[in-house]
């Protein structure tokens, strides 16, 4: 029947990378996805895929910076499926300045969209979840917010280190609703942007002194992401989990 069998899994940012592997794997694993993303091209793609291997998904265009698109989304869910299990909080990007020199829309825009994006969602949803007394959210963070930045953009860090920060928070409040809140934290990924960042003069050493040689691929940071969302992680809450082969352990 698979780890999440008839549960319904709301994942954004599921067109491309990360996103898309979770949503694959959670059909597989038996449920139901809503496949949130901005772009209509790679939404539809990420549908199309889960329907080819014989999953049940619908596609949502959600734009989680806006919060009446999130509630949008939750509603959305509900109205196809009638409940809302899981949501795996993976919309974001790497952009933006890297010190003191980033515009204010570029600050705006990356926290908006790397952790405003998440409390939108998160919001929407919870109201859902108590009413069955039952919930898995899943943030996607960074290490780039708990360890050494390796240039990662200055409002980026600081959206991700929120994003830690805000799950220990709502694992304290939501506890007593059965509803556990943890932290997925990558730290490079071979997405489409991820290789391309990986590009940097910066990053090339790195991989080297990595303890297993090379970056994370998509498909294995979504098989951290469904220990969150399963049962399997039934008493873990206001947990990180760093998925980067050991990287973290430079630092």
């Amino acid at each position: 029947m698979g780890l999440l069998a008839d549960r319904v899994a709301i994942v954004t940012g599921s067109g491309q990378g990360i996103g898309r592997a979770t949503a694959l794997l959670f059909s597989q694993q038996g449920a139901r996805v809503v496949i949130a993303d901005i772009r209509d091209d790679t939404r539809a793609e990420t549908l199309r895929q889960v329907t080819e291997q014989g999953g049940d998904g619908i596609a949502v265009r959600a734009d989680v910076t806006d919060p009446r698109a999130a509630t949008d989304l939750a509603a959305a869910a509900m109205d196809a499926y009638g409940r809302i299990d899981v949501l795996v909080n993976n919309a974001g990007t790497s952009w933006g300045s890297t010190g003191l020199d980033v515009t204010e829309d570029d600050w705006n825009g990356i926290v908006a969209l790397n952790l405003t994006g998440q409390f939108n969602c998160v919001r929407a949803v919870v109201p859902h979840m108590k009413h069955r007394r039952y919930g898995k959210l899943v943030g996607i963070a960074s290490d780039a917010g708990r360890f050494l930045s390796y240039g990662a953009g200055l409002p980026y860090v600081a959206a991700k280190a929120g994003v830690h920060g805000m799950y220990r928070r709502l694992a304290e409040e939501l506890g007593g609703w059965n509803i556990t809140a943890n932290v997925i934290s990558p730290g490079n990924v071979l997405t489409e942007e991820g290789k391309e960042y990986m590009k940097m003069p910066s990053m090339r050493g790195l991989v080297r002194d990595c303890p297993m040689g090379r970056w994370t691929e998509p498909e294995e940071l979504a098989s951290a992401v469904l220990f969150f969302a399963s049962d399997l992680s039934s008493h873990v809450t206001g947990s990180t989990v760093s998925v980067n082969g050991g990287w973290h352990m430079l630092w």
